[in-house]
């Protein structure tokens, strides 16, 4: 009933048609978030999208600020997960938690949480601050060194690992952040994977 009360805006994603497949994006965008098959997907890893069209244009305007009510529109499908696994997101640094007013990793664990159990535990922090990943390309990404993250509060092996982030591009920074944690079992999930 309140949802029919409030007007819908135009599509973020083409910026001409009206928001009418939720309050974000048109149905005629709706139609390039298109799911990544299990088989596409990679080892120990759960990719639900492919990051374009407009996927890409939610997941970069979700974090700016932190918008939840997207993560959970997008995690609102058919998956599975292990049960009552700890989730482990992949830190952001300080000042972008700052400026969206949350981290979007966080955001998408806590609803991981509440949808199959378990709990979060923020195991791990940046030793270093390297430059926005978005603006590098593959090659540089994968130069970057592989002890950026550091644990800062262990964890148990014998739990259900999940490193959970947005995007993944290379797999450069979750490859980083599972040497930091030194786990043998550490299972991947991301939202949206560039292919």
């Amino acid at each position: 009933m309140i949802d029919a009360l409030i007007p819908k805006g135009v599509c973020w994603h083409c910026d001409e048609a009206q928001a009418d497949q939720n309050f974000w994006i048109c149905k005629g965008c709706w139609v390039s978030v298109r799911r990544v098959e299990p088989q596409v997907s990679l080892p120990k890893t759960t990719v639900l999208y492919r990051y374009e069209g407009a996927l890409e244009t939610l997941l970069v305007r979700a974090k700016q600020p932190l918008e939840p009510a997207i993560y959970s529109m997008l995690l609102d499908t058919n998956f599975s997960m292990p049960r009552d696994a700890v989730y482990i997101p992949v830190p952001t640094p300080w000042h972008r938690r700052l400026r969206r007013r949350g981290c979007q990793t966080t955001c998408i664990a806590e609803l991981l949480v509440r949808r199959f159990g378990g709990r979060v535990v923020h195991a791990l922090k940046r030793r270093r601050h390297h430059r926005r990943q978005a603006a590098l390309d593959g090659e540089r990404r994968r130069e970057l060194t592989a002890d950026a993250f550091m644990l800062c509060r262990s964890v148990d092996e014998n739990d259900r690992l999940i490193l959970v982030d947005d995007v993944m591009t290379t797999g450069t920074t979750l490859q980083c952040a599972e040497s930091a944690l030194g786990a043998e079992q550490v299972h991947r999930f991301v939202v949206g994977r560039v292919f």
